[in-house]
């Protein structure tokens, strides 16, 4: 069969898995292939990744999946600002950014046509918008264009803090219909509230994930953000949420479609009361699947250990992470509230992922024995991205070897354990450590040394073969005795 007789819906097809460039070119095969390159269908998945032809692509492309926009005065011409602000190619997913150089008031008023440009196309459904390094209030003109534009996601990055961010409600056009799905914003100042809660309470009824979490937690000392926690019970759909522990947080427990959190707890001296209100949280939170610990770093009071012990017994899932980089890393056996989950796992029976990120050490044999307690665990995920102190803490090879971790699994058949890090785990007969026997043996060299840059290996005591739930492609597979 000839192209030419090929039907069109599979001819466009084939054209929505070609690159950009290859699409733009079919335009010169044939009168009827020039028609179909231009369909909706073809371009529906393309993403504008910045290619040469970024003006072609504007005016004859019909749509986009996606299209980042970095705005800067010193790369920006006058007809391309006015392609990108009249084009008629409508684009679902929008990032944005302004950086230094584009922050005067000509940049935001095109920021600003930009979006409301593809508002009124009618596709766009997801729009980021990144500002850096600012000293003067952000454009009410531009927040307003951003929550009006009935989008089911939105994410506003502020990267320093500013005065004011708060949308003009003349500019809005009155009542703002609720329809975000998803909002993401670092909560870390009076105006960052202020923000947020516009936005929380102009699309409270649609609002399902609420991401308001951040690294800056002494920021909140500041002022008083109890008013979002009020518009946080009044979500009916509310399913995820990040954020720190904010003053009345316990009464957002109650909101039965709540299923997954992600809690940032500040540094024991900076934030006291942080501890306190988390704690309160997740006792009262009797719903939860998924829960998210993330500790700045060096917090290791008894307050910090009684979040885990806090965890209700319908937890499936728990993720705990301590913040900081390299040597600055608490090690594994002296963070309190790893210590205070050896005691807890019997009060979590639904719990099948166990995830722990951010430590120094190799996982030691009372954590591992532990394990027992916990019958319903399938997958243990030890994330330490940081290869600056894998020679004060010995070989991983040799961890292997331990005999608790063979206990582990004899425990548990069905347990898997995943080991991330950057580099390699061993180094064979050129281990640093003088007390490495199992490295002068030579065994799993192959296997602990393929991973390059980022090293992922899968632990687990059934033939690679079986069937298992859990997916093993991309690691570095080994099989444990039972």
């Amino acid at each position: 069969m000839e192209l030419v007789e090929l039907p069109d819906d599979v001819l466009m097809e084939v054209m929505s898995y070609l690159d950009v460039k290859s699409v733009l070119a079919c335009r010169l095969v044939c009168k009827r292939i020039a028609a179909l390159a231009l369909h909706p269908d073809v371009w529906r998945r393309q993403r504008f990744n910045g290619v040469p032809c970024a003006c072609a692509i504007l005016r004859l492309a019909p749509c986009l999946a996606r299209w980042p926009v970095h705005l800067s005065r010193t790369r920006q011409s006058c007809s391309w600002m006015q392609t990108m602000t009249t084009t008629t190619c409508a684009v679902a997913d929008l990032s944005l950014a302004l950086d230094k150089s584009a922050m005067s008031a000509e940049s935001i008023h095109h920021a600003t046509l930009i979006i409301r440009n593809q508002a009124a196309l009618g596709r766009l459904k997801r729009l980021a918008l990144f500002v850096s390094y600012i000293d003067r209030d952000i454009d009410c003109e531009l927040l307003s264009e951003v929550t009006s534009a009935r989008l089911q996601e939105l994410r506003v990055h502020v990267f320093t803090t500013v005065h004011t961010m708060t949308p003009h409600p003349d500019l809005t056009g009155g009542e703002v219909t609720p329809s975000l799905k998803t909002f993401r914003h670092m909560l870390n100042s009076a105006a960052s509230e202020s923000f947020c809660r516009y936005v929380l309470g102009s699309h409270a009824a649609t609002l399902e994930v609420v991401d308001i979490g951040g690294d800056n937690l002494p920021e909140l000392s500041l002022f008083n953000p109890a008013s979002i926690t009020s518009l946080l019970c009044g979500m009916p759909n509310l399913r995820t949420l990040a954020c720190p522990p904010l003053p009345g947080l316990e009464a957002v427990a109650a909101c039965k479609s709540l299923r997954e959190v992600f809690l940032w707890l500040g540094p024991e001296e900076l934030c006291p009361w942080s501890m306190t209100l988390a704690a309160a949280f997740l006792r009262r939170a009797t719903q939860l699947c998924s829960v998210t610990l993330r500790y700045a770093n060096g917090n290791l009071s008894p307050e910090a250990a009684d979040l885990v012990r806090a965890l209700r017994p319908c937890v499936e899932s728990l993720d705990i992470e301590c913040g900081g980089y390299g040597l600055q890393l608490p090690r594994l056996d002296d963070f309190a509230p790893l210590k205070s989950l050896v005691s807890a796992l019997p009060s979590l029976p639904a719990l099948r992922l166990l995830t722990l990120r951010g430590y120094r050490g190799w996982p030691d044999d009372q954590l591992l024995l532990s394990m027992n307690a916990a019958p319903a665990l399938r997958c243990l995920v030890f994330d330490m991205k940081e290869k600056l102190w894998l020679e004060e803490e010995g070989c991983f090879h040799a961890w292997l070897h331990r005999s608790a971790v063979n206990a582990a699994f004899s425990a548990n058949p069905l347990l898997h354990i995943r080991i991330l890090m950057d580099g390699d785990l061993c180094r064979g007969i050129d281990c640093p450590s003088e007390t490495c026997k199992e490295c002068s043996l030579g065994c799993l060299l192959q296997e602990l040394n393929s991973g390059g840059e980022e090293h992922r290996v899968l632990l687990s005591s059934h033939p690679a073969d079986e069937y298992c739930s859990e997916d093993h492609s991309k690691w570095a597979y080994i099989r444990m005795p039972r």
